[in-house]
């Protein structure tokens, strides 16, 4: 027996972050392939730092929210506006994501 229910997939938003404000405006989505355990945010200004939030979604309904803070990377000729989000059972992790 699932004590918190069926994963069936991630919520995730993210918003700019200025000083210590996070901005009202973000995108949202969800990830509904429970079997994947990563997602690319692309799109994302240089040089911009990000809140990320993830939460399971269970049979049960969303799970405990967390997030953290990563910022794009300074150089739009190196590693272009990606940030890589790594989701477990653990806390999340992220890391600026370089274009090849």
């Amino acid at each position: 027996m699932e004590l918190n229910g069926i994963l069936t997939g991630y919520d995730i938003t993210y918003a700019k972050v200025e000083g210590t404000t996070v901005k009202p405006e973000h995108k949202h989505y969800s990830l509904i392939d429970q079997s994947k355990n990563s997602t690319k945010l692309e799109g994302l200004e240089s040089n911009t730092k990000y809140r990320v939030t993830i939460a399971a979604l269970t049979s049960q309904g969303p799970g405990v929210r967390y997030f953290l803070e990563a910022t794009t990377n300074r150089n739009k000729i190196f590693g272009i506006n990606n940030i890589l989000v790594f989701y477990t059972a653990y806390p999340l992790s992220a890391a600026p994501k370089s274009r090849k």
